[in-house]
């Protein structure tokens, strides 16, 4: 089978920079201290910090239902703001999770200094863009417009506290960056049992979260067996199985227009970018493995990834 060398080059700056977003992948930027001058143009557009959590809201009686749809609306919608005020004192705790992600991956993008400590007024210019990565970057932006105003110091106080809240919950995505954190460690049967139970959830955005978990099992496995370990045929494989299981992965999705802004490719969805960067051998295995973990997700037999 091909190697996926060409593939881990060509994505290299891509993965950096979508790092840098990415929840449970990151380290926060510094805070500004509260005492710190603001701008005397900034207001702030709605309380964000909160010192205890509110008295829990209604359960959803769906659970999966509801996290796909909580990820599709933070894939498609054009204000993140919105969504963080709507999410972020939920009861499950995806809603907390993509409220999160949102106000996290709006103050990253928006940031301009590196202290941290103000916000860009208007989308940052990228050298030798074309044109439809100059529209991501701006419709990025826009979807992030309503954190502009608010203080970048309550801001940053806002995600240490629900990071803390939800790096303490039970949800499935904090499950499976668990699991891989586990098997870095060495924890082998704590870090299955966390990755089959993530797995049984059926939930896309945490079985997308599993990709570095398997990743590590193929890298283990093909060093035990003598063969190369470059490839991550179970890695893209997983992401993709996660887009088949209801996770919004289309061009126009936001974790796509991040893809595009970075790397081109504007019009490709996750599956159509994975074909366009590997050879054609590489990508029928991936299909294919692609295919069995479908199957397996949806019959709960796990057999395929070395689960009972």
């Amino acid at each position: 089978m091909a190697s996926l060398k060409p593939l881990m080059l060509a994505l290299a700056v891509i993965a950096i920079a979508m790092s840098a977003f990415f929840f449970f992948r990151i380290e926060h930027a510094p805070v500004a201290p509260v005492g710190q001058p603001r701008d005397t143009h900034q207001k702030a557009t709605a309380a964000i910090v909160h010192p205890t959590m509110p008295a829990p809201l209604q359960q959803p009686q769906d659970r999966l239902a509801f996290a796909i749809k909580v990820s599709g609306e933070f894939q498609s919608t054009r204000d993140l703001h919105a969504l963080y005020m709507k999410f972020r004192d939920g009861a499950d705790p995806n809603a907390r999770y993509f409220a999160l992600r949102a106000i996290d991956f709006c103050a990253r993008f928006l940031v301009r200094s590196s202290s941290g400590a103000a916000f860009s007024t208007a989308p940052e210019l990228l050298r030798g863009a074309t044109d439809q990565q100059d529209l991501a970057n701006r419709q990025l932006y826009a979807r992030c417009a309503g954190f502009r105003n608010v203080p970048p110091s309550e801001i940053w106080a806002s995600i240490r506290h629900l990071k803390t809240v939800v790096a303490n919950e039970s949800s499935n995505i904090a499950i499976a960056a668990k699991a891989s954190d586990l098997l870095s460690m060495n924890k082998l049967e704590q870090a299955a049992s966390l990755a089959s139970s993530v797995l049984r959830s059926r939930e896309p955005d945490a079985i997308a979260e599993l990709e570095h978990y398997l990743q590590e099992v193929q890298d283990t496995r093909s060093k035990a067996s003598g063969q190369s370990s470059d490839n991550n045929i179970d890695g893209l494989a997983i992401r993709l199985a996660a887009c088949e299981l209801g996770k919004d992965c289309s061009s126009t999705a936001l974790e796509q227009q991040l893809l595009c802004m970075y790397g081109g490719g504007c019009d490709d969805s996750l599956a159509q970018r994975t074909a366009r960067a590997l050879p054609e051998s590489a990508m029928l295995e991936v299909l294919r493995r692609r295919d069995d973990f479908v199957l397996a997700i949806k019959t709960g037999k796990l057999g395929v990834f070395g689960f009972d």
